[in-house]
């Protein structure tokens, strides 16, 4: 048995290939792990196991890595269920050298054939995901575009019409109807203007040290009209004075999206909390909700541009912007954000960030 693995070691290692070798299953078993091989030349006789027995250890332990069986049996039986047990090729003992190089070749050929066939299926798969998104993204600024010009279009024309009957102030309300309006598709159009340049790295970023209570109060201030409405407080733990290296002005963004997201969808006479924590050169940020939260599906996905949770049917409006623009600052910073669902109800966004950004 060695005097066959050192002849087959010899003319496969003349191909150029690098060759391990193992004197028992149990050994095989152990390199296969190790050393994670491209082919396995497996003889059928061997001191522990039979080749058969180790195959099917291996095809049960979710290996896949290309087998050869070699065997002196002229059983035909063994080589059926070698191929049933998942062998991509059996040879014969005593083989031609000539014809183990062929079959080695014709192996590690299949297996490359399968590589590019997988990496063309991943490039295949994520070009029809970029089209979806494109046409998603399309739909959704076709949509908004419409909807605010429309809007726009429809409120002056009712100006115009209170204007000649002499209802000015009846036709002042629409013109500042058509105002809001006007702004909000300003205002979409930054966004994704922001977002591109973001994604692109377009963006310069004024790294300074910047007290953490500074942005949350801006981010309070930004919420505090929405909260009064629905009566929901917003609660906040006691800082230290803690400071971070950071855009303040694109973090305070993020700081107040995600506040403003929270509010948005509490229900009313709730309590929104902000909590920081800081741990091994780490700011943990939690903003917790009272909300419907979010489908374990698209805890993910709702970070993704123009992506809106399937709960959001209580009447919060938004682009699904906000988030894709929070995760992409945080990201060049060197942080991650994260959202889950609370016990009870509503969920938790988590923004971590390290206190020096390198």
């Amino acid at each position: 048995m060695k005097e066959v693995r050192v002849m087959v070691r010899f003319h496969i290692e003349m191909e150029g290939y690098e060759v391990e070798e193992a004197s028992s299953g149990k050994e095989g078993l152990e390199q296969i792990a190790l050393c994670r091989p491209d082919l396995v030349l497996l003889d059928y006789h061997m001191p522990d196991m039979t080749g058969l027995t180790m195959l099917q250890k291996l095809r049960q332990s979710n290996d896949k890595v290309p087998v050869v069986m070699l065997t002196a049996d002229s059983n035909q039986g063994i080589a059926v269920q070698a191929f049933r047990d998942g062998a991509d090729d059996f040879i014969s003992k005593p083989f031609d050298p000539d014809f183990l190089k062929i079959v080695v070749s014709r192996t590690l050929k299949s297996l490359k054939l399968q590589i590019m066939l997988q990496e063309s299926e991943v490039a295949r798969r994520a070009a029809e995901q970029a089209n979806h998104l494109k046409s998603r993204f399309i739909e959704n600024m076709n949509h908004e575009a419409r909807t605010s010009t429309n809007g726009v279009n429809g409120f002056l024309d009712i100006a115009v019409k209170k204007i000649t009957k002499g209802e000015v102030a009846e036709a002042l309300k629409f013109i500042t109807w058509a105002h809001e309006n006007s702004d909000r598709l300003l205002t979409l159009f930054d966004r994704i203007i922001d977002l591109s340049q973001l994604q692109a790295g377009h963006i310069i970023y004024r790294f300074m040290q910047k007290e953490l209570q500074e942005l949350v109060n801006y981010a309070i201030e930004n919420v505090e009209i929405y909260a009064q409405a629905k009566n929901i407080q917003i609660k906040t733990n006691t800082l230290e004075k803690i400071s971070v290296w950071c855009d303040g002005l694109r973090m305070g963004q993020v700081f107040a999206e995600l506040l403003i997201n929270a509010v948005k969808y509490s229900q009313k006479d709730t309590v929104v909390t902000l909590q920081i924590t800081k741990e091994d050169g780490f700011v943990k940020v939690l903003v917790t909700d009272a909300g419907c939260g979010i489908p374990d599906g698209e805890l993910e996905s709702i970070f993704d541009p123009f992506t809106l949770s399937s709960r959001t049917d209580h009447g919060a409006s938004g682009k699904g912007l906000g988030l894709a623009l929070c995760r992409q600052i945080v990201r060049d910073h060197g942080g991650k954000i994260l959202v889950d669902n609370n016990p009870e109800k509503g969920s938790t966004f988590s923004l971590i960030i390290p206190v020096q950004h390198k």
